[in-house]
């Protein structure tokens, strides 16, 4: 089992940055992630952000396809409760308004 910032580091953050890319809007992760850790974005900011749930579950399991079933559960947890794009259209719009 690998450890929980080797995990992170290597499939939480690269899946991260594709979801943001592909995110309505579009937006880099990187800076994104910078910002919400200097204080500079609301707790929340991922709900400004939409990405259909279906292409998030694929950003996933293309992700996590070579980790062992106990990696593949933590990486999973993380990114569908960490900072991922929403997937509920009804959120984004209302962030919108």
């Amino acid at each position: 089992m690998k450890s929980d910032q080797h995990l992170y580091e290597n499939y939480c953050i690269p899946a991260y940055k594709k979801m943001y890319k592909e995110a309505t809007p579009s937006a880099d992760f990187q800076q994104l992630k910078e910002q919400a850790e200097n204080g500079e974005l609301e707790n929340d900011w991922y709900l400004n952000y939409y990405l259909n749930e279906d292409r998030q579950e694929e950003i996933i399991k293309e992700t996590t396809k070579n980790l062992s079933k106990a990696d593949r559960k933590k990486v999973e947890m993380e990114l569908w409760l960490g900072v991922s794009p929403t997937s509920v259209e009804e959120t984004y719009k209302d962030k919108e308004e």
